[in-house]
């Protein structure tokens, strides 16, 4: 059996836009293991249309998170603050598309 490129390579991925998405969907693609950090209210990017047929799962969403794993994480907590830092002390890569206004309002620096 051949291993992927990035088979061992673990990322969290804080992604908003399609743009960060579709790089840790590339690097899942190629063997990384990608974990999306979404709020309580999930990515922004699970409620954009077009849905799948008969669903209110965003196709979009289903295709730039496929071969990722999703974990709910309530940045705006001390409690999902000090869950955060537990992931990144075990991730190797973090993809941040947050903007900085909104990173320093959540105290994410």
């Amino acid at each position: 059996m051949t291993l992927a490129p990035l088979s061992g390579l673990a990322i969290l991925a804080h992604t908003r836009g399609v743009a960060a998405a579709y790089a840790a969907r590339m690097l899942a693609t190629l063997g990384a293991s990608v974990t999306l950090v979404e709020g309580p209210e999930g990515t922004p990017l699970r409620r954009e249309p077009p849905f799948l047929p008969g669903t209110q799962t965003s196709a979009l969403f289903a295709y730039l998170a496929a071969g990722a794993d999703s974990w709910t994480c309530d940045l705006a907590s001390t409690d999902g603050h000090s869950a955060l830092g537990a992931r990144l002390s075990e991730a190797d890569i973090l993809i941040d598309d947050t903007p900085l206004i909104e990173r320093d309002a959540l105290g994410l620096d």
